[in-house]
């Protein structure tokens, strides 16, 4: 299921209506749109050698990165969202069922443990996040990032020169720019959701603070 419907997004961002924005125009970019989050929130590793015993009765490996991202778009980090391969003497691979993943620890369960007589080494592919996203976060970056690309469609379809309210288009050397483009403020917005999924805070956010601690003045959380 994808991060957010077309309803979401004509009542969330667009304040339209399914006449002007039909679910199968906004499907196609809701697709596109979480591709593209899931690449700006998300950093890539591929071939990454876990730690982990492969001694015939060990399931249990751990990356070395925390915070494994869902890179199918469902909202759940499940063994989906890796890539385990046992390799061989000879140089090929076969791929490992994944049975569960923590994603705040790294650490994954593999459906059967891998025979050490067959696989000489296990890699994976997989993405991280730099902190525990808030998925609603995510929900409304997809939304976001889907409203664009409609404006964007539905802007391509303006005349080259126009005028509302008084402001017009202008030539500035090739073709024509407009003072405002309508996804400007949305396009503002989806950057600002996408650094605050990925920058680290200030406070370590997993190491628990035993006394309150007092922010900086204009930091107050």
């Amino acid at each position: 299921m994808p991060y957010v419907t077309p309803d979401e997004v004509r009542e969330l961002i667009l304040g339209v209506d399914s006449e002007d924005a039909p679910d199968h125009v906004l499907n196609r970019y809701i697709e596109y749109a979480q591709q593209v989050v899931i690449r700006d929130i998300a950093s890539w590793v591929w071939d990454e050698q876990p730690s982990g015993s492969i001694d015939g009765s060990n399931r249990v490996f751990t990356l070395s990165n925390c915070y494994i991202a869902d890179t199918d778009g469902d909202a759940e980090v499940t063994g989906a969202d890796i890539k385990v391969k046992g390799w061989k003497e000879d140089g090929t691979y076969d791929e490992l069922q994944v049975e569960s993943v923590v994603p705040e620890t790294g650490q994954f369960t593999l459906a059967k443990a891998p025979d050490p007589s067959v696989y000489k080494r296990l890699t994976v592919d997989y993405a991280h996040y730099q902190r525990q996203v808030d998925f609603n976060l995510v929900k409304l970056a997809c939304a976001l990032y889907a409203a664009i690309l409609w404006l964007i469609r539905e802007h391509s379809l303006m005349p080259l020169k126009f005028k509302i309210g008084g402001r017009k288009g202008f030539e500035t050397g090739y073709g024509y720019t407009y003072p405002t483009y309508p996804y400007d403020k949305f396009l503002e917005r989806y950057y600002d959701i996408i650094g605050r999924l990925t920058t680290m805070t200030r406070k370590t956010e997993w190491t628990p603070q035993l006394e309150p601690v007092r922010l900086p003045v204009g930091e107050e959380e």
